[in-house]
């Protein structure tokens, strides 16, 4: 069971489409997805029509208030933990506990037989650094900053490398000294904008200060494909699958990039 979350201090970033996308993309791989919303939106639950028919009575506020949640079955392949507005510091008061950012961590190890029949978690945060964002962090492998092209995402994404780094300078046994957290930050640029075969001006100078960091994992053009998803509750590919041929052709590139990209995330966590 590998363990990826997707968060960065900045909104409009595109978090939770690329998260919905890529559980569609791992499911069909035939990979089993548990998904976590822990963004107190509920975005990524509410892209569900099973999680809003079927409803749910817990959610992953319960977690931190250390009850049992239900995890709910909302497509093949991919089960969730649905988000609630209730999922940030203030409304569970998580201050003022013990081991505030290993809350998550403790629950997953306490419930490690129902979580280890995953191939993958993918967690969904809140664009912030709060304490429900920590736990988050604490349990991947790897953290993705899923960054728009903006001076304010670049810096948003810098927070998130000192954000992890504070987090294992803090979160250590305090016997051997050696942090639980083990997890890196990467980076993948999206909403990328092309004129023709080309970027603009504004992503040609994100991309040129990101390209050659070797954190940078690639990069996804902005299409109304990507930002229809979450609207209409259809990811990009099942969205393929009802294309024409010519339809299918057209989009040829934009497909191989995005699954060659899904591709390189998957085999980073894998070797983690």
């Amino acid at each position: 069971m590998k363990t990826i979350t997707v968060n960065i201090d900045k909104g409009g970033t595109g978090k939770s489409s690329f998260v919905y996308n890529y559980a569609y993309y791992l499911a069909r791989e035939n990979k089993k997805v548990l998904l976590i919303d822990s963004d107190d939106s509920c975005n990524l639950t509410l892209s569900f029509p099973k999680a809003i028919t079927t409803g749910y009575n817990t959610s992953i506020a319960d977690i931190f208030n250390k009850k049992e949640v239900n995890i709910l079955n909302v497509d093949t392949n991919i089960d969730l933990i649905p988000g609630s507005p209730l999922a940030n510091d203030d409304s569970l008061d998580i201050k003022s506990k013990q081991n505030n950012c290993m809350l998550l961590f403790m629950y997953i190890a306490d419930h490690i037989n129902t979580f280890n029949q995953y191939d993958y978690i993918l967690i969904d945060t809140h664009n912030d650094d709060s304490l429900v964002t920590c736990n988050c962090i604490a349990v991947s492998d790897i953290v993705l900053a899923v960054c728009d092209p903006s001076k304010n995402g670049y810096r948003a994404w810098k927070q998130l490398i000192k954000t992890i780094e504070r987090l294992k300078e803090e979160l250590i046994d305090v016997i051997s000294r050696k942090s639980y957290i083990t997890t890196e930050g990467y980076l993948v640029a999206n909403m990328i904008n092309f004129v023709g075969n080309n970027v603009d001006k504004v992503s040609k100078k994100f991309l040129d200060t990101i390209v050659d960091h070797d954190r940078y994992l690639g990069l996804v053009p902005r299409k109304t494909l990507i930002g229809n998803s979450l609207m209409e509750n259809t990811d990009i590919f099942s969205a393929r699958d009802q294309m024409t041929a010519s339809e299918k052709e057209k989009q040829t590139k934009f497909y191989n990039n995005i699954e060659s990209l899904f591709k390189k995330i998957t085999d980073l966590v894998d070797n983690k």
